[in-house]
């Protein structure tokens, strides 16, 4: 009996420690793909002040700086548009992960807590 139960310790641990490292594994490919979205913003961002002082060096008079800047700042909306188009994208996605990791770990818990009692004298 003593050894049936360590039996189900040790297998609901090596559970656990499977759960806990496809959790972390979800985190950290959504953290990795956060961070990269937020270096493409700031990227796009400083790319759009570099433009805003090249328009006023190139302008030739007022009219042709508010246009020119009208464009920029219609990309830069584009841009932003994109970027949080692709973030909700990748929320959607880690949802769809941790709703498969829940369903996961509640079938193999349902399954762990399935095994047969031993009977006792």
């Amino acid at each position: 009996m003593q050894q049936e139960f360590y039996n189900q310790v040790q297998q609901f641990n090596k559970s656990v420690y499977a759960a806990t490292k496809q959790l972390t594994d979800i985190n950290v490919r959504t953290y990795e793909r956060l961070v990269q979205e937020q270096f493409d913003i700031v990227g796009k961002c400083l790319e759009g002040g570099v433009k805003q002082f090249e328009m006023v060096r190139d302008a030739n008079d007022i009219l042709g700086y508010v246009t020119a800047q009208r464009e920029q700042l219609q990309k830069y909306s584009e841009n932003l548009q994109l970027s949080a188009e692709q973030t909700q994208k990748i929320l959607s996605e880690t949802r769809d992960e941790y709703d498969s990791w829940v369903k996961e770990g509640l079938s193999e818990l349902s399954s762990l807590s399935s095994v047969p009692k031993s009977k006792t004298a």
